[in-house]
């Protein structure tokens, strides 16, 4: 009897458990889930001081990219129930203001394609025919995009319930595709990516499976509403792989005691509150090897010209501490035997959303 009361008392308390499980994620919380570490100072002291991996002198400013933005025709299939919700066509007119947004703020490319499914050979040639409209868009300027970056947007929803508990995920995917301009074919020192973000939700349900705790997706505006937070997790994804694929930064002009000016600003792609690396290269010899001097934030960013960084940790490598001992004598002279760089390591926070809308 004993045995039966306990077993009750049991079963009583996980149902109870399980029937107040409510929403897991909040909606409002772009950044949930994100499997993305940002550069802040904090995380930059946990490491060790080195030149970020992918710098490249030559692609400190802008990017070689023409950029599209496009819906996937076709939904991918994780082995889970998929529901047929896609990405409507509203949806993708205001996701791609966004992605546009975000690439025109970042500063990093010459120019963004304006017309979906059109980024390539076809698409330079019509804007200077001027059979397509591309709001913003030079058509000299689409001469110096050397390659295509396909930025394609795929969403799946996926749902599993157990007794009464439903548990939601939805899921954005951007898949971007670096190609040559002049035949298409893939880049072999940016290969393809593909940039996954999702959001979990768990209701509580009745026995009909219909939600009565708990966030619903059933009607229109939440369902487009979660889609949109999702889509923010994915662009933030997107911009964090561009600067971690091609720091930006720029050549070092002086070093003043823990001050240093860069030839970078918010017009090469700086972002506020950047943490940077400050590295010595041989003169003149771009395959020299780069020897981390200095970690350094960005504390005061230019719109145009120099900007100013200021250091919080110097090398401990005998080389590099040679290297800082020349350039605490005299920088000048320091220079007449290297030049002196600052890179950018991955993005320090996630985007202002409402500020980038808002510069656009």
């Amino acid at each position: 009897m004993k045995r039966f009361f306990l077993f009750l008392l049991v079963s009583a308390i996980t149902f109870l458990i399980i029937s107040c499980i409510s929403v897991s994620d909040n909606v409002g919380n772009a950044f949930a889930e994100m499997d993305i570490v940002f550069h802040d100072k904090k995380y930059m002291k946990s490491q060790d001081l080195k030149v970020p991996d992918g710098v490249n002198e030559k692609r400190f400013n802008k990017l070689p990219f023409q950029v599209a933005f496009l819906k996937s025709s076709s939904r991918q299939n994780d082995g889970q129930l998929v529901s047929s919700d896609t990405i409507t066509e509203k949806e993708f007119s205001e996701f791609k203001k966004e992605f546009e947004a975000i690439v025109d703020a970042s500063r990093r490319f010459p120019l963004s394609s304006r017309v979906n499914g059109l980024a390539d050979s076809d698409l330079r040639q019509s804007a200077r025919n001027g059979s397509v409209n591309i709001a913003e868009l030079d058509p000299s300027e689409m001469e110096e995009a050397q390659y295509l970056l396909n930025v394609t947007a795929d969403m799946t929803y996926s749902s599993s319930q157990v007794g009464y508990q439903k548990k939601m995920i939805t899921r954005i995917t951007l898949t971007c595709n670096p190609v040559e301009a002049k035949n298409n074919k893939p880049i072999s020192w940016f290969p393809a990516t593909i940039l996954p973000a999702q959001t979990t939700l768990y209701a509580k349900t009745d026995a009909t499976g219909l939600v009565i705790d708990g966030v619903s997706t059933y009607t229109a505006g939440k369902r487009e509403a979660l889609h949109n937070e999702v889509f923010r997790k994915a662009l933030v994804k997107f911009i964090d792989h561009i600067y971690n694929s091609f720091p930006t930064g720029g050549e070092v002009s002086d070093i003043d005691g823990d001050m240093i000016s860069v030839k970078a600003s918010r017009a090469t792609g700086l972002q506020p509150d950047m943490e940077m690396v400050v590295y010595a290269r041989e003169k003149g010899n771009q395959d020299a090897m780069r020897i981390p001097l200095y970690n350094a934030t960005l504390v005061t960013m230019a719109q145009e010209g120099n900007s100013e960084l200021k250091v919080w940790r110097e090398t401990s490598s005998d080389r590099g501490k040679n290297i800082i001992k020349m350039i605490k004598k005299d920088f000048l002279s320091a220079k007449q035997q290297y030049d002196f760089f600052a890179a950018s390591s991955g993005i320090p926070k996630p985007p202002d959303f409402i500020k980038v809308s808002g510069d656009k």
